[in-house]
């Protein structure tokens, strides 16, 4: 259970990221992107971020999952430097997709890491209640 309970504080932490949309707009805004391209961009992420979910499971089932998570993470930290140097809409949109290819690579490996080790410690699952 200590496993978990870490990976949800983690969960829990990282929530706060939803935050830097905010911090995004008002950044897109100050490089010159109208209302209309901040809205494209933020539907490239969300619609990249959704069809990218599938893919990464199978990564993730490939390799294991905290290879996932790891490389997750180093994918994602990359579109902060891929917007700190873009100043126009492509780089942007490149940073979009690279930020959700990264959060999809860890969604998919998280769930199943809680998964296995509920598995690993014999609790029981809501799957196998149902």
């Amino acid at each position: 259970m200590k496993e978990i309970k870490k990976i949800y504080i983690a969960s829990f932490l990282y929530g706060f990221t939803n935050l830097s949309a905010v911090v995004f707009t008002l950044y897109f805004l100050s490089n010159g992107l109208s209302q209309t391209q901040i809205a494209l961009l933020f539907s490239i992420f969300m619609i990249s971020l959704a069809l990218l979910e599938i893919p990464t499971g199978a990564i993730s089932d490939l390799f294991g999952h905290k290879t996932s998570i790891f490389w997750g993470i180093i994918i994602e930290s990359l579109y902060f430097l891929i917007f700190a140097l873009s100043r126009n809409f492509f780089f942007f949109a490149i940073g979009m997709l690279v930020a959700a290819l990264g959060i999809a690579l860890q969604s998919g490996a998280i769930s199943s890491l809680i998964y296995e080790i509920l598995k690993k410690n014999k609790y029981k699952l809501l799957s196998n209640l149902l």
